[in-house]
């Protein structure tokens, strides 16, 4: 149902702006509303509602539309459309107009957002763009203590009385030049007059959670702040001449073993390279092996107070990589001779394995950063595998590409065995169990799937039931939506996963991360979570009804800390289930291009959205592995499938050709046909 409004009025002393619609029909409450779309994660949010103040006067409504509401809720740093509506006797009704109306505009020379009405398709919008500005590097001197910054901001909006922040942001990956996670913001203070900002930067107050890994890109960024409103974000710009000039490196004299390397990138943005620089503190003096053992002794730059040897397995990430499993040896010490005497006996330190794992070797001791293990050219590695516990595993010691010591573990023959029960928690991994030609006709023949759950957070998994979930759905629209779909959708609030699991008693069971990697959490209050998965979405059920709040990956570094603390306890309580060793992680995995009906190979657009999602299912999986260290893993990371239009299931980035799925049903049968070890 829709009316239409008449008149605009404007209010420049009260700051508001008044909507006249005609009384033909009764109405309860007014409101303003937009909706939110992420085009990346191509998600639409549910709307956002804000109840207006009206009253009646000669047989109109006067629906009154404060600016202080709009600028306080639109959305930070974008454009927001505002549609009106109210409801009647519980029916929402749009407010339309029959042509465009006149309206003035307020005159707000400090705002960071203008404001104008639009009518498009007869829709009545009130429109918060953001004012725009631009920020370039004049001058940056740096030493070991301190940089110093110039900065000139041309704007749209005048400065004075505003808020202004240096932010240094580091890219989630060197590649994600527009996803960043770690973050750290420093107040400015910026002339109104011209414009400039001079800021010296205490290097001892960068935050050491920028040192991540290897490749930790940080760019600079500033941002302006009123009492309403966080500004868009706008990268420092400098040029291509100043280049030679800022391309410098240096060391920080009170972080030791850290760098900091300011360049200009090819699109003329500011950035730093922030690194610790551990490189050839701790080596490797000799390398010798027995039946029994490896033979290590090392040399040390400076003294180091209890070192011990740590190995940890080397997880990808994206194009790098992060640890999140070691083991640890104690260094025996004689004299000025630091040794270690490594059994060959009880050396792989995981229950199960991982196919082609790599091991890498630090040096740790008290009150210093793990030294990676570098290997001189004087000492030489043997490119042999060598029996090891009992002849389980082989292992090969070997070189990085840093010329650091690492060890690669395989896997050893085996004797065989047999599982067949099986049980599917995620929205990628049911697919090779399918029947039909392009899948596994015979799949059934090697497993029993005794149910899937599709669509479903980890979070979700262990909050709490709703209590007005029949209600809940009841105010859904299913109309349209694959019956299926919909069951998903109610598995999801029943919270009786772990009830179907008991009573499956499963051999195995397959998980993957794939909900948590794509869609976002509705919380429906502060102890009952819903996946707000695509069902949800189509069905409008968020606009219908109140929630608390939605978690969503915009702030990606904030979903993930949430997160794990919910993925943690699924997983230790899986555990109680089911064994480590049957359950089986599959990584995914992600394809930038798919074959359409003619043969062609078709990229898909908004590659790096696509790299995002896979790092970030990187980072789930690292996470989930974890805590189950001793768990099952499916992996094809390196066999570069691609999407097909062929394929039942539609193409996606997600999903791929016809190999693939073949190629996932051989691998669960080998590993449910093995031992753990």
């Amino acid at each position: 149902m829709k009316i239409l409004a008449n008149k605009i009025y404007t209010d420049s002393a009260k700051q508001e702006w008044t909507i006249s619609v005609p009384k033909e029909i009764v109405i309860d409450e007014f409101f303003a509303f937009f909706k939110k779309e992420n085009e990346t994660e191509e998600i639409t949010y549910p709307a956002l509602n804000y109840k207006l103040l009206f009253r009646e006067e000669e047989n109109h409504y006067l629906i009154t539309v404060p600016h202080e509401l709009i600028a306080q809720n639109s959305i930070s740093g974008a454009t927001t459309s505002w549609h009106f509506g109210g409801k009647a006797k519980e029916q929402f009704v749009s407010i339309h107009t029959d042509g465009p109306l006149q309206f003035k505009t307020l005159p707000l020379p400090k705002d960071l957002y203008n404001y104008r009405f639009e009518f498009p398709e007869a829709v009545l919008t009130l429109v918060a763009e953001p004012k725009k500005f631009s920020v370039s590097l004049t001058d940056l001197v740096m030493d070991e203590e301190m940089a110093k910054f110039k900065l000139k901001v041309e704007s749209d909006f005048e400065l004075s009385e505003l808020d202004a922040e240096l932010i240094f942001a580091r890219r989630a990956n060197p590649h994600l030049y527009l996803y960043f996670e770690q973050e750290q913001a420093f107040p400015v203070t910026v002339s109104s007059k011209d414009g400039k900002i001079e800021y010296s930067l205490r290097l001892a107050d960068l935050d050491t959670d920028f040192l991540v890994d290897n490749s930790n890109n940080m760019d600079a960024l500033l941002c302006f702040k009123n009492d309403w409103h966080v500004s868009k974000r706008e990268f420092v710009q400098a040029s291509q001449a100043q280049k030679k000039q800022i391309d410098k490196k240096i060391f920080l004299k009170e972080k030791p073993f850290t760098s900091l390397d300011a360049y200009v990138t090819g699109s003329n943005r500011l950035s730093f390279y922030f690194r610790k620089e551990l490189q050839k503190e701790a080596q490797l003096a000799e390398f010798q092996e027995t039946p029994e053992s490896f033979q290590f002794r090392f040399f040390f730059k400076n003294h180091l107070e209890a070192p011990r040897l740590v190995f940890k397995r080397r997880n990808k990430k994206f194009r790098t990589s992060e640890y999140t499993l070691k083991t640890e040896f104690a260094i025996k010490k004689k004299f000025q001779s630091y040794s270690l005497d490594l059994s060959k006996e009880h050396l792989y330190p995981l229950q199960t394995y991982q196919p082609n794992e790599d091991w890498d070797a630090f040096i740790r001791s008290e009150g210093m950063p793990d030294f990676p293990l570098f290997v001189p050219n004087q000492v030489t590695l043997k490119s042999d595998y060598h029996s090891i516990d009992g002849g389980k595993y082989l292992v090969l010691p070997q070189k990085t590409a840093l010329n650091n010591f690492s060890f690669q573990f395989r896997k050893a023959p085996s004797k065989l065995g047999t599982a067949k029960k099986l049980v599917i928690l995620g929205s990628v991994s049911e697919a090779p169990f399918r029947t039909e030609p392009y899948f596994n006709p015979d799949a059934h023949s090697f497993f029993e799937v005794a149910f899937v759950q599709k669509d479903t957070s980890f979070i979700s998994l262990m909050t709490e039931k709703y209590p007005a979930r029949t209600t809940l759905f009841s105010s859904a629209d299913f109309t349209g939506i694959d019956p299926t779909d919909r069951e998903n959708a109610e598995r999801d609030a029943e919270k009786n996963f772990f009830l179907k699991l008991r009573l499956a008693e499963p051999d195995y069971i397959l998980l993957d991360a794939f909900t948590d990697v794509t869609r976002p959490v509705l919380w429906l209050n502060q102890h009952a979570a819903l996946t707000y998965s695509k069902t949800i979405e189509a069905s409008h059920l968020a606009d219908r009804i109140m929630f608390e709040r939605l978690l969503t990956h915009e702030n990606a570094e904030a979903f993930f800390e949430e997160w794990r603390k919910y993925a943690k306890e699924f997983l230790e309580q899986l555990k109680e289930f089911v064994p480590e060793e049957r359950i089986i992680l599959n990584k995914g995995g992600t394809t930038l291009n798919y074959v359409d009906a003619n043969g062609k190979v078709v990229p898909y657009k908004n590659k790096m959205g696509i790299e995002m999602k896979q790092y970030f299912w990187d980072r789930l999986n690292n996470f989930i592995l974890s805590v189950i260290p001793n768990a099952r893993v499916i992996d094809f990371d390196a066999k570069n499938y691609t999407g097909s239009s062929k394929n039942p299931l539609g193409h996606s980035y997600a999903t791929f050709e016809e190999a693939y799925y073949k190629d996932f049903l051989k691998e669960m049968v080998y590993l449910s046909e093995t031992p753990k070890h």
